[in-house]
């Protein structure tokens, strides 16, 4: 685990992690900086026009990716930064969390120009669904991912946990 207490500074710098991405067709997501060079992020946000992607840092910074691996079942993308970032990338927990599990925090940002983003604490996760070209999905007792699509659920020590990929909240099936 990264870090041992949620401090404030903390905090930010697991925002910092967490980007803003647009595609050439205007939609808007979050992504994830898991390495010095990999995003990943919803595979809704790839489009076949133009392999190429805009990302804004927490503080501004501009970058460009391109898409270089999508699963279309599993709705997820990893992305390929244009230049190397100097951003801390965050752990990946492949395990799922347990249900009931109190604590996490559910990051997801849409657009700096209206907002930071989405930071919702005490979230809890609430269950699964399963399907055979899904997989497992965690439910959570947020809305991040009503209001950002490749929003990051991260545990007290700064682990990813999951990512939002889909728009469907606990009361859909």
């Amino acid at each position: 685990a990264p870090y041992e207490t949620l401090s404030p500074e903390n905090v930010y710098k697991m925002r910092a992690s967490v980007v803003s991405i647009t595609n050439v067709e205007g939609k808007k997501g979050s992504g994830l900086i898991v390495s010095d060079q990999f995003i990943l992020t919803s595979g809704d946000l790839i489009t076949r026009t133009r392999n190429s992607y805009d990302i804004e840092t927490i503080n501004g910074l501009k970058l460009k990716a391109t898409a270089f691996r999508v699963n279309p079942n599993k709705n997820i993308a990893l992305m390929i930064l244009d230049e190397k970032t100097k951003y801390s990338p965050l752990p990946l927990n492949l395990d799922l969390p347990p249900i009931g599990k109190n604590g996490f925090l559910t990051f997801g940002l849409v657009d700096f120009d209206t907002a930071e983003g989405r930071l919702q604490d005490r979230t809890k996760v609430v269950g699964y669904r399963y399907s055979d070209e899904k997989g497992a999905e965690i439910v959570v007792s947020t809305n991040v991912q009503k209001t950002a699509v490749g929003g990051a659920l991260i545990d007290e020590n700064g682990t990813i946990n999951g990512i939002a990929h889909t728009e469907k909240t606990t009361t859909d099936n």
